[in-house]
């Protein structure tokens, strides 16, 4: 999954405390910040045991203060097709899967 924030201390650590929670494993993290104070962006690699738990997964994590958006996706993939595009989704009205 990503999850689009707006950055601020201590951000990832709260994410990745509710993503370990919600899941199985942790494979992966991946981070980028757009600015300092601005937007950042985190990428999970999961391993869940069913659908079920990805959607717990995202509802416990849209529910965080100052997450904007989460989908599945790739961010190496989606930044390298169009950074414009990807940060686009830092945006509330940009959310979702395109």
């Amino acid at each position: 999954i990503i999850v689009f924030t707006r950055d601020r201390p201590g951000m990832l650590v709260e994410v990745s405390s509710v993503v370990s929670a919600a899941t199985v494993h942790i494979i992966d993290v991946r981070s980028k910040t757009r600015e300092i104070g601005g937007e950042s962006a985190f990428q999970y690699k999961v391993q869940v045991g069913s659908l079920g738990m990805v959607d717990q997964l995202f509802q416990a994590v849209e529910a965080l203060d100052d997450v904007v958006c989460v989908l599945r996706g790739d961010m190496e993939h989606m930044l390298h097709d169009s950074p414009a595009s990807f940060w686009a989704h830092a945006g509330v009205e940009e959310c979702g899967d395109s």
